[in-house]
């Protein structure tokens, strides 16, 4: 039998957010006692689903947020072992036109002008992060070759040149 410690949850999907608990068979299940004993983090898509599996809902946000865009701790962040390690403020890469409610019983930890809800905290091992810090060039360029259609110039979408010439911010990130 595997015994699993840690779960990353990321999925880059181009999906509407109505089923997503149909994704992995714990998460249909609403099994969410589970997420509280394992170190888990969900990335982007990955963070609404924990909050789909925690009893919240995730529908879409009033702003699209592509590319490199600041976000800033909330004070619950600082009670938090991880988020409280990181600056104040910060500039991570985003590609998500979704969104969650905080679900019951966690810490919103990081938000931002156009999406309330960037981090989250639950039982102090399940983080939902909203953007991307495992951000790499190669990384970007296939959302831009895969996702063309969603860069559409508008308040939180930078172009895709913009978006590679932000050399100083993956620097950062990795």
């Amino acid at each position: 039998m595997i015994k699993i410690d840690r779960v990353i949850i990321k999925l880059i999907l181009k999906l509407l957010c109505e089923d997503l608990a149909g994704i992995f068979e714990w998460a249909e299940k609403k099994e969410h006692s589970t997420l509280g004993n394992k170190i888990v983090l969900g990335i982007c898509l990955g963070a609404q689903l924990i909050a789909d599996v925690l009893g919240d809902r995730i529908y879409r946000n009033k702003f699209t947020e592509i590319g490199w865009h600041s976000v800033s701790l909330t004070e619950d962040a600082q009670q938090s072992m991880v988020f409280g390690s990181l600056p104040d403020e910060f500039i991570p890469f985003h590609w998500h036109s979704d969104t969650f409610s905080l679900p019951p019983g966690c810490r919103r930890t990081v938000e931002s002008k156009a999406c309330e809800n960037q981090a989250f905290e639950y039982n102090g091992k399940v983080m939902g992060l909203q953007f991307h810090l495992e951000s790499t060039e190669e990384s970007i360029n296939r959302f831009i070759i895969n996702c063309a259609d969603e860069t559409i110039r508008a308040e939180f979408i930078q172009e895709p040149e913009e978006m590679l010439n932000q050399h100083d911010h993956l620097k950062k990130l990795n």
